[in-house]
């Protein structure tokens, strides 16, 4: 059956400012609390110490593959094996490691289905998580983390079986039409410019501020004439720096001062906003 593992939240837990300005890695971040449910669950098992090692060996790797987080190289989806030969690491422990991590209850990693599979695998897959889920003992959660973790587990399943989400089936029904991709100007299409564009997306959404089409469009035409790298530079620091807006270093190396508070003058602050993809409350 032809899978291949991610690594979950690649871009939020394993990069960071310094990490994004290279385009190839020789050293990775890796978080380093230890009192995380996943971790405390993974460890707790009777081979738990193994299978963190692996996880580092995985997170290591990921980090060298041509989409970051992702384990594939240009042969395709690694294996247990793959890893194996990598790392020196035994194949058998890559294998439980991916079993465990995919676990539910720690999901560090997701499993991709590729397109050229039937929809019989994908069926196989589901019900191969169920039974990992029903037979593997992991430390209890109390009833409400329990009811949060089960719904979870369902929309997970839902999307392993190719089923479309409510939410989304009415919003497809709302517009009429899928939403077409935002073209990148000629000027800013490289492929850092892509990578960071997606991440800047996936900041926006995780500080509940998403961009509009039309936003995202302007913002694109606005950096065009500062080509490429210019806007991948602004877009890793305004991510590092928590902000809804893209900003370039100034000489002291902060934000313009007139913009820490776009809304102390209305009409600049409608033009800040506009400008930047920000959103007026």
């Amino acid at each position: 059956m032809s899978m291949r593992y991610r690594v979950r939240d690649w871009g939020v837990h394993f990069e960071n400012s310094r990490s994004r300005d290279y385009k190839k890695l020789d050293w990775v971040p890796i978080p380093n609390k230890h009192d995380g449910k996943g971790y405390r669950r993974l460890i707790a098992l009777e081979n738990g110490p193994a299978l963190f090692a692996a996880w580092v060996l995985i997170v290591q790797v990921a980090s060298k593959c041509p989409q970051r987080g992702v384990l594939a190289d240009e042969d395709g989806a690694l294996t247990a094996e793959d890893l194996a030969m990598k790392t020196g690491c035994p194949a058998e422990v890559f294998a439980q490691a991916f079993d465990m991590l995919c676990h539910p209850k720690i999901g560090w990693l997701e499993v991709e289905q590729l397109a050229a599979d039937d929809p019989q695998s994908v069926s196989t897959l589901t019900e191969s998580v169920r039974v990992l889920t029903a037979s593997v003992s992991v430390v209890p959660l109390n009833r409400t983390e329990e009811n949060r973790t089960e719904e979870k587990r369902n929309k997970g399943a839902a999307a392993a079986a190719g089923e479309v989400r409510p939410a989304k089936a009415l919003k497809a029904k709302d517009t009429g039409k899928a939403q077409e991709p935002i073209p990148v100007p000629a000027e800013l299409d490289t492929p850092e410019t892509r990578q960071a564009l997606e991440e800047w997306r996936e900041h926006r959404r995780q500080k509940r501020n998403r961009l509009t089409p039309i936003q995202e469009s302007k913002l694109l035409a606005e950096w065009a004439a500062k080509g490429s790298e210019r806007f991948v530079a602004a877009v890793n620091r305004s991510i590092a720096g928590g902000w809804s807006g893209i900003f370039e270093a100034e000489a002291n190396g902060q934000r313009p001062a007139q913009q820490d508070d776009p809304r102390g003058n209305r009409a600049a602050g409608r033009d800040y906003l506009e400008m930047f993809g920000g959103t007026e409350q």
